[in-house]
């Protein structure tokens, strides 16, 4: 049996270092969970999906499920991350205080800002009100003012948690190289999807998916590196 092997059990039986993995698992299925259904709708997405710029009938069935699977899996992830980077700052922060303290509270207000973002939608899936019959002109207005503001949250929300996520590859660099070029990859594509927003819009979705794949790892390389007996890679 391995070093590596033999420390992992050993970790592993304390409940709090269990229960943080768990969590930073949680928190890696979330994305993957986010993507597969993105990728399943990449070929419906128009310029107008993101801020409609006239009126369309109640979106069908299957846009509504993947409307609601994405904010469930953002909402899981926000929420099984916040325990992780909390210990996980607690743990490193002698290794840059001001570094990981400043990335680590942009990043928790990062999963608040999609929390709050989330929410609205799953309670109004929930709620499952009828929605009163209004003029063309009334319901693209209200359309514009609700894609505007999810965009607004989830754009600046996601933008910082890569920004988060490139500080901890900064400055956790040397202990696990191959992580922090997989962020670092993550991070290109996600600025390059920003141009095909109005050009080719499946290929911005596409390159958003990619770079959140790339970082599925990070929740769990978190949740390791908080354990009480770190583990290094």
């Amino acid at each position: 049996m391995s070093q590596l092997t033999k420390k992992l059990r050993l970790d592993f039986a304390d409940r709090d270092n269990l229960l943080v993995f768990v969590l930073g698992v949680m928190a890696a299925i979330a994305l993957v969970a986010y993507c597969i259904p993105t990728l399943q709708m990449i070929n419906a997405v128009t310029p107008d999906g993101f801020i409609p710029q006239s009126a369309h009938p109640q979106p069908s069935q299957p846009v509504k499920q993947h409307i609601n699977w994405s904010a469930l899996s953002v909402l899981i992830y926000a929420l099984a991350s916040i325990p992780v980077i909390v210990l996980f700052t607690i743990r490193q922060f002698k290794v840059s205080p001001a570094g990981i303290v400043t990335a680590s509270s942009l990043l928790l207000i990062s999963m608040i800002m999609e929390i709050f973002n989330s929410l609205p939608m799953l309670a109004a899936s929930l709620a499952n009100v009828k929605i009163s019959v209004v003029s063309p002109e009334v319901a693209l207005r209200f359309a514009q003012s609700e894609a505007t503001r999810f965009m607004g949250f989830d754009v600046a929300g996601f933008t910082l948690i890569y920004m988060c996520y490139m500080a901890y590859g900064v400055i956790l660099f040397r202990r696990n190289k191959s992580l922090g070029y997989l962020v670092a990859t993550s991070i290109v594509l996600f600025f390059a999807n920003v141009p095909f927003l109005w050009i080719a819009p499946w290929m911005a979705v596409a390159l958003m998916v990619s770079s959140i794949l790339l970082v599925v790892p990070v929740p769990i390389y978190m949740a390791l590196l908080s354990f009480k007996t770190e583990i290094n890679s």
